[in-house]
C-alpha cells in the first residue's frame, strides 16, 4: 500500500539519490511528455542522472520539450519515477516490471492506484507538470527556458489551451511564471492546437464521419481503426485530441472515441460535460482518469464493445 505525501516529502525523495528512471504512460500525450521532460531536466540541473523510459516514442512534434534533455543511461537497479500515470497497466506490458517498482509517482489522477511506495497526487492539479512546476520551486531549481516549455506544453495540452475546469488561479500563476522564464507561449500554443498534419487531417475526417448517437443526441460515439492510423502513417501527436471532437458537439454530454488498437482491442476515451462524471463511467471497465476526461480498454468485436459501451451510458443517462 502507498504512502500518500506531500509535495515536501517528494522533494526530499528526488533529493535522496544520484540517478533516477523516470516512467511515464504509453501513447505519451503533451503532459506526459512535458512532465517526464521537465522532470529530467530538473534533475540534471541538480547534478543528478536521469533516463526517461516510455513504451512509445515521444513525438517529433514535441522537439521543443525533448530537445533540452540530456540522454543518459542509468543503472539498472536505479530507483523509478512516474509521472502522469495512475496505474501500472497503462505504462504497457514494455514497461510494466519498472512501473511495479516505482519509489515515487507524481500524479494528479484520482484514480491513482497507489501502486508506488509514495505517491504525490494533487487530483485538483491540472497536470502533472504543474506538479513539476512546483517540485522545481521546492528543490531551488531555476526556471530554465527549457525547462520552462517542457511544463507549459504539459499545463497548456492538458488544461486545453487554458479552457478546462481543472483549470485553476494557480494554473494561471504557474503559466505567468513560465512566460516570464521563457517558455515561448505563443509558439507552442499554436504547434499543440493551430497546426495540423495531412495524416491527421484524414484522421479527423475519418472520425468525424463515424459518428453515432445515442439518448437523443446526449452519447456520440466516434471510431478510428488501425488500418486508417497506419495509412495515414500517423504519429501519436496526431491522434492526441481526437477523443474530444465529438464533445464538442451540441447537446453531447458523453463522447466515446473507439481507437482500435489490435485484433478485437479497443482503447476507449471519454470526454464529458457537466452532467457526467468519465472517471466514473470508465471505471466499470476497469479504468480511470478525470471527471471530464478518462480511459478504458475494452476486447471483443466492434459490436459488442459499442453496446457495452451504448449499455453502460444508458445507466448514466
Amino acid at each position: 500500500m502507498s504512502e500518500w505525501i506531500s509535495l515536501s516529502k517528494a522533494a526530499e525523495i528526488l533529493r535522496s539519490s544520484e540517478e533516477f528512471f523516470i516512467l511515464t504512460h504509453r501513447y505519451p500525450d503533451g503532459d506526459a511528455i512535458g512532465s517526464s521532460c521537465g522532470l529530467a531536466i530538473l534533475l540534471q540541473s541538480m547534478g543528478k542522472k536521469a533516463q526517461i523510459v516510455c513504451a512509445d516514442p515521444f513525438s517529433s512534434r514535441f522537439s521543443h520539450s525533448t530537445g533540452g534533455v540530456r540522454p543518459e543511461t542509468v543503472s539498472p537497479d536505479a530507483p523509478v519515477v512516474t509521472v502522469d500515470l495512475a496505474d501500472v497497466q497503462l505504462a504497457g506490458s514494455e514497461c510494466a516490471a519498472l512501473a511495479e517498482r516505482a519509489l515515487l509517482s507524481v500524479d494528479h489522477h484520482g484514480t491513482n492506484r497507489g501502486y508506488a511506495v509514495y505517491t504525490y497526487l494533487e487530483r485538483d492539479a491540472a497536470a502533472a507538470c504543474e506538479l513539476v512546476a512546483l517540485l522545481a520551486r521546492e528543490l531551488a531549481v531555476p526556471l530554465t527556458r527549457d525547462l520552462a516549455n517542457c511544463i507549459y506544453t504539459g499545463i497548456c495540452t492538458d488544461t486545453g489551451c487554458f479552457k478546462y475546469p481543472s483549470t485553476s488561479a494557480r494554473t494561471h500563476r504557474i503559466a505567468a511564471e513560465l512566460i516570464e522564464a521563457g517558455a515561448d507561449a505563443a509558439a507552442i500554443s499554436r504547434l499543440m492546437f493551430d497546426t495540423k498534419t495531412p495524416a491527421r487531417v484524414m484522421l479527423e475526417k475519418t472520425v468525424m464521419n463515424s459518428i453515432t448517437y445515442g439518448y437523443g443526441g446526449k452519447l456520440a460515439l466516434t471510431l478510428l481503426p488501425k488500418a486508417v492510423i497506419e495509412e495515414s502513417g500517423a504519429e501519436e501527436a496526431d491522434i492526441n485530441g481526437l477523443s474530444a471532437l465529438a464533445r464538442q458537439i451540441e447537446g453531447v454530454e458523453l463522447a466515446l472515441f473507439l481507437r482500435e488498437t489490435g485484433r478485437e482491442r479497443y482503447k476507449i476515451s471519454a470526454r464529458s460535460g457537466d452532467l457526467v462524471d468519465a472517471a466514473a463511467f470508465c471505471a466499470k471497465f476497469g479504468g480511470g482518469g478525470h471527471r471530464r476526461a478518462a480511459g478504458c480498454k475494452l476486447e471483443g468485436d466492434l459490436d459488442t464493445v459499442r453496446q457495452k459501451l451504448i449499455e453502460a451510458a444508458g445507466e448514466v443517462f
